[in-house]
């Protein structure tokens, strides 16, 4: 079973322990982010479907927002990923 941390009493949004790590890897710097889903899982030592749930839910909960990159040809880049000003007030 996956701990549970609170982010924010004010804003009363729940992550659990890998969403809150790839919260914190997506703040790191300034701006926007192009992280692969592929190279998260490497680096928590996961899946890539956990990865992905974790991501499906900070974007749910209105904390990171994803914008899809692709090449010319159509071919799928990795994403950008940025906070949203609401992660950014808690």
């Amino acid at each position: 079973m996956t701990k549970r941390a609170k982010v924010s009493a004010a804003a009363g949004v729940r992550l659990n322990e890998r969403e809150l790590a790839i919260l914190k890897r997506i703040a790191d710097g300034d701006g926007t982010h192009v992280l692969s889903i592929n190279g998260l899982a490497r680096d928590f030592s996961c899946s890539e479907g956990t990865v992905r749930n974790s991501i499906h839910s900070l974007e749910s909960k209105d904390l990171v927002s994803v914008r899809a990159r692709y090449l010319r040809n159509g071919g799928q880049l990795e994403n950008e990923y940025e906070l949203t000003s609401e992660a950014s007030a808690s």
